[in-house]
């Protein structure tokens, strides 16, 4: 890495003093960033449901569907389970 050898350069601030348009394009910048990043996070949080539907999946065991009494339990949790889901979808799009 090389030395500094004139200091420190003038901040972004003189900038936007001498040029004003430079700080309305740095403003329109961070705006979109931050627009951006609040979309990310209204998307993510939408699609939560997906990400608790796959850590119950994970969780399952599937030797449990070897006998009659497991597929009815399996069948019926899975119906409340999915049943719930939809509900929790819907209800977050309103």
């Amino acid at each position: 890495m090389e030395e500094k050898v004139c200091g420190d350069g003038p901040s972004s601030e003189v900038h936007y003093i001498t040029d004003p348009d430079l700080a309305e394009v740095h403003e329109t910048i961070e705006m979109i960033v931050h627009h951006g990043f609040d979309a990310c996070r209204k998307y993510v949080d939408s699609l939560d449901f997906v990400r608790l539907f796959c850590v119950e999946n994970d969780k399952f065991d599937i030797s449990k569907l070897a006998d009659v009494e497991g597929i009815l339990h399996f069948q019926i949790s899975a119906l409340i389970g999915l049943s719930s889901l939809t509900n929790l979808f819907f209800h977050s799009q309103m």
